[in-house]
């Protein structure tokens, strides 16, 4: 008896198992996306070659850069992102400004919807610090189950801004470089 209750149960057991396990044709989305954008060690040329503006807001000089806009995205999975910068000090000579960050992402018709993610951890040494930070989030509510689309705009705040091209410069010689990871995945039509 505890033989046929035993082969019951493993029975059971597979079938459960095999109908919890997602299976890759089940999935509404197609391949996954990984995409890695790096901004410096060279600003200069940075600076020349990219979309970047810079704006006050309260007390603080906001450096804007932007990504190109990601097409053809599955609006049923959450998109995660993860930022980091690394930031110079400078030497005693020189009075530091410090940088928070935030990363926006924007998406929908004409932008309509968006929000920021706040850097949330600062690594500090002696010669440098990381800011750095990451979520996710969805874009279902623009696009239901119709191909998405969104790009995201990573934002340095320096505290106490002065002279525009005092605070460029300031922007240039210290921040060494940042990095944003992207995952994603492709829409897939449906069958």
């Amino acid at each position: 008896m505890k033989k046929i209750i035993y082969f019951l149960l493993s029975i059971g057991v597979g079938i459960l198992t095999t109908t919890c396990e997602p299976d890759a044709a089940d999935d509404p989305c197609g391949e996954a996306k990984t995409v890695v954008l790096t901004w410096g060690p060279n600003f200069t040329k940075f600076l020349e070659d990219t979309c970047f503006f810079n704006y006050i807001q309260g007390n603080n000089r906001v450096f804007q850069v932007s990504s190109e806009v990601f097409h053809n995205v599955c609006p049923l999975e959450h998109i995660k992102a993860k930022f980091v910068s690394y930031i110079n000090r400078p030497d005693s000579s020189q009075t530091e400004r410090f940088f928070t960050m935030r990363l926006k992402y924007i998406y929908g018709p004409f932008g309509l919807y968006g929000n920021d993610i706040p850097s949330d951890k600062i690594e500090d040494f002696q010669t440098n610090y990381h800011v750095s930070g990451g979520n996710e989030f969805g874009i279902k509510n623009a696009y239901d189950t119709d191909p998405g689309a969104f790009f995201v705009e990573l934002e340095w705040l320096m505290e106490n801004y002065q002279d525009e091209q005092v605070d460029k410069d300031y922007f240039i010689h210290y921040i060494e470089y940042a990095v944003i990871q992207i995952d994603y995945k492709e829409y897939k039509e449906p069958d």
